[in-house]
């Protein structure tokens, strides 16, 4: 797993990254983890995308950031 952190004055990116493996196991699960951190992106004034590519699965957040305390 990789994970990056980016934070502009505006705004925080968040990048976590697995790498596919070709005989993972089926995770069971209920389907609403995404869309779950989706809304609440969402209900702040950010954004989450997701999605599988050639050797990762990986989801990206941009989430709005005030001044650092």
């Amino acid at each position: 797993v990789r994970i990056v952190l980016r934070r502009s004055d505006d705004e925080l990116r968040v990048e976590v990254a697995n790498d596919l493996v070709d005989d993972a196991a089926d995770g069971g699960g209920t389907g609403t983890g995404l869309l779950g951190l989706a809304e609440r992106a969402a209900a702040v004034g950010g954004r989450v995308v997701a999605g599988r590519g050639d050797r990762a699965w990986t989801v990206r957040a941009a989430l709005p950031a005030g001044p650092p305390r």
